[in-house]
């Protein structure tokens, strides 16, 4: 894809239900015309506004410029499911005292990863 950068935008700043306007707003730039020649590729934004919309989207600024695919939004459960997927972790781990399994330790490592993203935002 040609304009990659364009496209994560207006994806993202459609997933957030923004307008171009307010999100020109939200980032500090002069109005929905920026956002619209970022959309279609006729510009790109600076570094800092690359910062900015990461930070806003909450996503890397990797996604942004197509150098990955993965969005932290796109992976984030509730409460419910986190603890829905520990119990079925635990559940099979019936060798009490001997080395958890892989299917566990990536679960744990996922929510310590969660806790201290959370922690740092707070």
């Amino acid at each position: 894809m040609d304009n990659i950068v364009g496209h994560r935008i207006r994806e993202e700043r459609k997933r957030l239900n923004l307008t171009q306007d307010e999100l020109a707003q939200k980032i500090n730039v002069s109005g929905k015309s920026v956002i619209s020649n970022y959309e279609q590729g006729y510009s790109k934004p600076d570094l800092d506004t690359i910062i900015t919309l990461a930070k806003l989207f909450d996503c890397s600024s990797d996604y942004l410029l197509g150098l990955s695919s993965y969005t932290k939004h796109d992976n984030k459960k509730n409460n419910d499911e986190i603890e829905l997927d520990f119990r079925i972790a635990a559940n099979n781990e019936d060798k009490y005292g001997q080395e958890p399994s892989p299917e566990l330790k990536r679960f744990i490592k996922e929510i310590i990863k969660e806790e201290l993203n959370r922690a740092k935002k707070e």
